[in-house]
């Protein structure tokens, strides 16, 4: 819409509140179906929360984004720790939306196979927990990432819309962990751990880790300027997480899913066992005598080694 438009729409706020109440709740849940799965649904949110009034009774905004969703509106102007926060959370929260189709417009440019990954169901629970993935903090006496799931949820219940069971467990997940994956990217000096929680949380299911790196890294970025530019470590944690996924190919189709992130995780644990005996056996070598913790060991097991490692020492 252009400017023009927004201002008439605005000037006839009071015909907008009449339609908007003569429509059932089945036509605002079509419509918004229909607005989380188009492409550019952050350009017609940010046209919808623009179009207001200010009430004149209460001295607060009214928006059109808020007639069919109120609690859009407790976003307007909202600022939480500000020393981190560059924006109010109506603006941070579309600003993670923009970003979240731009990402996937890179995907499908880039590496569109990642795609066959996500239909339309998760595309709407992906959009629609980004959005709204901070809308816990209009309660700043509780914690978002738990009150914000439970929120997220009830507007569509209001809206008396029945997504799958699926669905409203995919957008509790996005939203109570959009900050997951990042702390989980912060474990940079035991990133295995932090693969192995990403992968728990999201089941060792593809469609969640690419669901979930794309909510992380979209809130991740849109917070501040600063933050924009340092994401390296979410991307990395990511792209290390879908190799597993990508391994698929390689081993044909008799290996699953489930298989391959099995057999990661096995050959990771025998790796830090393996680090944890080498280490323990430096630290015995170093205090007592590497010639009885070590070579003479060796020596009955295998006389080669023995020898081979006894004259490259000498």
């Amino acid at each position: 819409l252009d400017i023009i438009l927004e201002k008439k729409l605005a000037d006839n706020f009071d015909q907008l509140i009449d339609l908007v109440r003569k429509l059932e709740n089945s036509d605002i849940s079509s419509f918004l179906r229909q607005a989380f799965i188009a492409p550019y649904t952050s350009d017609l949110i940010a046209q919808m929360w623009e179009i207001s009034i200010i009430d004149d009774q209460f001295g607060q905004v009214k928006s059109l984004f808020g007639l069919f969703i109120p609690e859009a509106d407790q976003m307007r102007y909202l600022r939480r720790n500000t020393e981190i926060h560059e924006y109010p959370l109506c603006v941070h929260s579309n600003k993670a939306l923009k970003t979240i189709e731009f990402e996937l417009k890179n995907i499908r440019q880039n590496d569109p196979e990642l795609l066959s990954f996500l239909n339309e169901d998760s595309i709407f629970a992906l959009k629609w927990s980004c959005l709204f993935h901070d809308i816990g903090k209009i309660y700043p006496e509780l914690n978002h990432e738990k009150t914000g799931p439970k929120l997220a949820v009830q507007i569509l219940d209001r809206l008396d819309w029945k997504p799958s069971r699926r669905i409203l467990s995919l957008i509790r997940l996005l939203v109570e962990h959009h900050q997951s994956v990042v702390k989980f990217s912060r474990l940079s000096t035991y990133t295995e751990i932090g693969i192995n929680k990403y992968l728990e949380l999201a089941e060792r299911d593809p469609r969640r880790v690419l669901l979930l790196y794309l909510i992380n890294v979209s809130d991740y970025k849109s917070v501040n300027r600063m933050f924009q530019q340092k994401t390296a470590s979410i991307d990395s944690i990511f792209q290390e997480t879908m190799e597993i996924f990508h391994q698929l190919k390689n081993h044909g189709t008799d290996k699953t899913v489930t298989k391959i992130v099995n057999g990661f995780l096995d050959e990771k644990i025998i790796e830090a066992k393996n680090q944890v005996a080498i280490i323990s056996l430096l630290q015995r070598c170093i205090i007592e005598d590497v010639e009885n913790v070590f070579l003479k060991p060796l020596s009955a097991i295998s006389k080669q080694e023995y020898k081979a490692i006894h004259d490259n020492t000498e």
